[in-house]
């Protein structure tokens, strides 16, 4: 939510319990896509970041955990495109780079 929303789900959660107003939840661009980076796929996903981030639209967020295990949360990309179809196969082509099975 941090590329595609107004205001993130973490500035909102923080607003939340601070029991501050919440800002706006809704998209700021036409369409985007998550997907989670796991760990243990193809070993740290930290060494194909660049061919990732090449692709137009692609922001990675990596929560720098040390040891990437089979099927832990190591992060999450988000691509921001004109459609939901553009921003889909983005993220399956940054997937890839990043040795992700497909969604």
């Amino acid at each position: 939510t941090i590329e595609a929303c107004h205001t993130s789900q973490f500035e909102n959660h923080v607003r939340a319990v601070l029991a501050l107003p919440l800002g706006r939840a809704d998209l700021r661009v036409a369409a985007a896509c998550t997907v989670n980076v796991l760990g243990g796929v193809a070993g740290h996903p930290e060494t194909r970041l660049a061919a990732a981030l090449g692709a137009e639209g692609v922001s990675i967020h990596l929560y720098g955990k040390a040891e990437a295990r089979r099927g832990r949360k190591m992060g999450h990309l988000t691509v921001t495109a004109a459609s939901a179809a553009v921003a889909r196969s983005v993220a399956l082509q940054a997937a890839a780079l990043l040795g992700l099975p497909a969604f």
